[in-house]
């Protein structure tokens, strides 16, 4: 229905539980997606985010994401990302010099 009406999903997540799903878009129109939604009696929240163009420094070097995972650390202060990258090394010091926290293999295991 979103498509119908020209509307593109950037990207989407989903959550589950046993009484509801959630599901969180990113889309290009979010006024008209609200109205489409909310006009087809879906419940509808508009919510702020923040982008952060990491992938952006790490290809400016040459440096490819193969994929990542995000969540949250269990206190909830952090949102943590994990790449796979083709040459971590060489991230690892590119991301350091811009000044962003790298966590330890052992801190990552007991998030």
């Amino acid at each position: 229905m979103l498509g119908q009406n020209g509307i593109n999903i950037r990207t989407l997540s989903f959550a589950d539980t046993s009484d509801f799903g959630i599901l969180m878009m990113i889309v290009n129109d979010i006024g008209k997606a609200l109205t489409v939604l909310e006009d087809r009696g879906f419940i509808v929240k508009e919510s702020f985010v923040v982008a952060v163009e990491v992938l952006n420094l790490l290809g400016e070097k040459g440096i490819n994401v193969e994929y990542m995972y995000a969540f949250f650390e269990k206190t909830g202060r952090n949102a943590i990302v994990i790449f796979k990258i083709d040459d971590a090394a060489r991230a690892v010091d590119v991301l350091k010099k811009e000044g962003i926290s790298i966590l330890p293999e052992d801190m990552i295991q007991n998030l």
